[in-house]
Protein backbone atom coordinates (compact mmCIF):
# COMPACT_ATOMS: atom_id res chain seq x y z
CA UNK A 1 0.00 0.00 0.00
CA UNK A 2 1.66 3.32 -1.10
CA UNK A 3 -1.13 5.91 0.23
CA UNK A 4 0.10 9.63 0.88
CA UNK A 5 -1.50 10.93 4.19
CA UNK A 6 -0.90 11.31 7.91
CA UNK A 7 -4.19 9.80 9.32
CA UNK A 8 -4.74 6.87 11.72
CA UNK A 9 -6.42 5.11 9.20
CA UNK A 10 -3.81 5.08 6.43
CA UNK A 11 -1.04 4.15 9.07
CA UNK A 12 -3.19 1.09 10.00
CA UNK A 13 -3.93 -0.13 6.56
CA UNK A 14 -0.17 0.19 5.59
CA UNK A 15 1.53 -1.41 8.46
CA UNK A 16 -1.06 -4.39 7.88
CA UNK A 17 -0.46 -4.46 4.31
CA UNK A 18 3.00 -3.66 4.17
CA UNK A 19 4.18 -5.34 7.14
CA UNK A 20 1.70 -7.51 9.62
CA UNK A 21 0.85 -9.47 6.11
CA UNK A 22 4.32 -10.65 5.11
CA UNK A 23 5.67 -10.97 8.48
CA UNK A 24 2.33 -13.13 9.29
CA UNK A 25 2.83 -15.22 6.13
CA UNK A 26 6.65 -16.09 6.44
CA UNK A 27 6.13 -17.21 9.47
CA UNK A 28 3.52 -19.91 8.33
CA UNK A 29 5.26 -20.64 5.98
CA UNK A 30 8.74 -20.58 7.58
CA UNK A 31 7.96 -24.45 9.26
CA UNK A 32 7.53 -25.93 5.64
CA UNK A 33 10.64 -24.44 3.96
CA UNK A 34 13.30 -26.72 3.41
CA UNK A 35 16.59 -26.68 4.71
CA UNK A 36 18.90 -24.39 3.40
CA UNK A 37 16.17 -22.48 1.62
CA UNK A 38 15.43 -18.55 1.56
CA UNK A 39 13.12 -15.74 2.08
CA UNK A 40 13.11 -12.44 0.02
CA UNK A 41 10.58 -9.91 1.19
CA UNK A 42 9.80 -6.41 -0.69
CA UNK A 43 11.64 -3.59 0.55
CA UNK A 44 11.86 0.06 -0.76
CA UNK A 45 14.30 2.51 -1.07
CA UNK A 46 11.83 4.52 1.32
CA UNK A 47 12.93 2.22 3.31
CA UNK A 48 16.29 4.26 4.66
CA UNK A 49 16.36 5.65 8.09
CA UNK A 50 16.63 8.80 7.07
CA UNK A 51 13.39 8.92 6.06
CA UNK A 52 12.24 8.84 9.31
CA UNK A 53 11.85 11.15 12.17
CA UNK A 54 14.23 10.55 14.86
CA UNK A 55 11.62 8.87 16.96
CA UNK A 56 10.97 5.85 14.60
CA UNK A 57 14.40 5.39 13.83
CA UNK A 58 14.25 4.51 17.43
CA UNK A 59 11.34 2.66 17.43
CA UNK A 60 12.16 0.31 14.50
CA UNK A 61 16.04 0.30 15.72
CA UNK A 62 15.22 -0.96 19.12
CA UNK A 63 12.79 -3.39 18.88
CA UNK A 64 14.31 -6.81 19.83
CA UNK A 65 11.92 -8.82 18.44
CA UNK A 66 8.71 -8.59 15.57
CA UNK A 67 6.55 -8.47 18.42
CA UNK A 68 8.15 -5.18 20.07
CA UNK A 69 8.87 -3.99 16.14
CA UNK A 70 4.99 -4.26 16.37
CA UNK A 71 4.12 -3.16 19.47
CA UNK A 72 6.35 0.00 19.31
CA UNK A 73 5.24 1.08 15.97
CA UNK A 74 1.63 -0.20 15.55
CA UNK A 75 -0.20 2.62 17.58
CA UNK A 76 -0.49 5.63 14.88
CA UNK A 77 1.11 9.25 16.40
CA UNK A 78 -1.29 11.80 15.33
CA UNK A 79 1.55 14.46 16.62
CA UNK A 80 4.70 12.77 15.60
CA UNK A 81 6.88 14.99 13.07
CA UNK A 82 6.58 12.27 10.00
CA UNK A 83 3.04 13.86 9.72
CA UNK A 84 4.46 17.43 8.95
CA UNK A 85 5.47 17.74 5.13
CA UNK A 86 8.95 19.82 5.77
CA UNK A 87 9.89 17.17 7.56
CA UNK A 88 10.07 14.91 4.13
CA UNK A 89 11.44 18.28 1.61
CA UNK A 90 13.79 16.65 -0.64
CA UNK A 91 12.69 13.42 0.31
CA UNK A 92 9.93 13.04 -1.75
CA UNK A 93 8.54 10.79 -4.47
CA UNK A 94 8.05 11.35 -7.99
CA UNK A 95 4.47 11.83 -7.19
CA UNK A 96 5.34 14.80 -4.77
CA UNK A 97 3.83 13.00 -2.12
CA UNK A 98 6.09 12.01 1.41
CA UNK A 99 4.02 8.31 1.99
CA UNK A 100 5.27 8.43 5.69
CA UNK A 101 3.52 5.27 6.83
CA UNK A 102 4.94 3.63 3.28
CA UNK A 103 8.59 4.59 4.72
CA UNK A 104 8.17 3.61 7.98
CA UNK A 105 6.42 0.04 7.16
CA UNK A 106 9.58 -0.68 4.84
CA UNK A 107 11.89 0.22 7.42
CA UNK A 108 9.59 -2.40 9.79
CA UNK A 109 10.28 -4.88 6.71
CA UNK A 110 13.91 -4.36 6.82
CA UNK A 111 13.89 -4.53 10.66
CA UNK A 112 12.19 -7.49 10.50
CA UNK A 113 14.29 -9.27 8.05
CA UNK A 114 17.30 -8.92 10.30
CA UNK A 115 15.49 -10.35 13.21
CA UNK A 116 13.96 -13.61 11.28
CA UNK A 117 18.04 -13.49 9.89
CA UNK A 118 19.07 -14.15 13.66
CA UNK A 119 15.73 -16.87 14.48
CA UNK A 120 17.18 -19.68 15.64
CA UNK A 121 14.12 -21.62 13.98
CA UNK A 122 15.10 -20.02 10.63
CA UNK A 123 19.04 -20.68 11.13
CA UNK A 124 19.11 -23.92 12.49
CA UNK A 125 17.72 -25.53 9.47
CA UNK A 126 19.82 -23.32 7.08
CA UNK A 127 17.29 -20.42 5.77
CA UNK A 128 18.77 -17.07 4.97
CA UNK A 129 16.19 -13.97 4.52
CA UNK A 130 16.84 -10.78 3.31
CA UNK A 131 15.03 -7.60 2.02
CA UNK A 132 15.32 -7.01 -1.63
CA UNK A 133 14.35 -3.37 -2.73
CA UNK A 134 13.15 -4.03 -6.78
CA UNK A 135 14.02 -0.14 -7.21
CA UNK A 136 12.03 2.78 -8.42
CA UNK A 137 9.99 1.04 -11.57
CA UNK A 138 7.14 1.52 -14.29
CA UNK A 139 4.16 0.60 -12.75
CA UNK A 140 1.11 1.33 -11.04
CA UNK A 141 2.65 2.43 -8.01
CA UNK A 142 5.99 3.91 -9.85
CA UNK A 143 3.66 5.55 -12.11
CA UNK A 144 5.17 5.86 -16.07
CA UNK A 145 8.15 8.01 -15.32
CA UNK A 146 9.68 5.56 -13.07
CA UNK A 147 13.30 4.56 -14.03
CA UNK A 148 12.74 1.20 -14.29
CA UNK A 149 10.73 -1.37 -16.48
CA UNK A 150 9.09 -3.80 -14.36
CA UNK A 151 11.15 -6.93 -15.92
CA UNK A 152 14.04 -4.72 -14.00
CA UNK A 153 12.11 -4.78 -10.79
CA UNK A 154 11.34 -8.56 -11.19
CA UNK A 155 14.56 -9.61 -12.15
CA UNK A 156 16.39 -7.85 -9.30
CA UNK A 157 13.52 -10.11 -6.81
CA UNK A 158 14.88 -13.08 -8.45
CA UNK A 159 18.28 -12.11 -8.08
CA UNK A 160 17.56 -11.74 -4.46
CA UNK A 161 16.00 -15.43 -4.27
CA UNK A 162 18.79 -16.97 -6.18
CA UNK A 163 21.38 -14.98 -3.79
CA UNK A 164 19.71 -14.76 -0.64
CA UNK A 165 22.03 -13.53 2.06
CA UNK A 166 21.82 -13.05 5.48
CA UNK A 167 21.56 -9.08 5.24
CA UNK A 168 18.63 -6.66 6.13
CA UNK A 169 18.60 -5.20 2.99
CA UNK A 170 20.16 -5.54 -0.32
CA UNK A 171 19.47 -2.21 -3.28
CA UNK A 172 19.41 -3.22 -6.95
CA UNK A 173 21.80 -0.85 -8.91
CA UNK A 174 19.50 0.95 -11.51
Amino acid sequence: VFIDGWAAEVYDLTLRTNFKGPIELTQSLAPHLAKNGGIVMTSSGFAHLDYLTPDYVERVTQAKSLEDLWQRCEAFDPGSAMGHPEVHKGKLSSFGTAVPAYKISKAMVNKAASLLSQDPLLTQRGISITAVDPGHCRTTMGGPDAARLPEEGADCLYQGIKDVLAQSYLPCSS
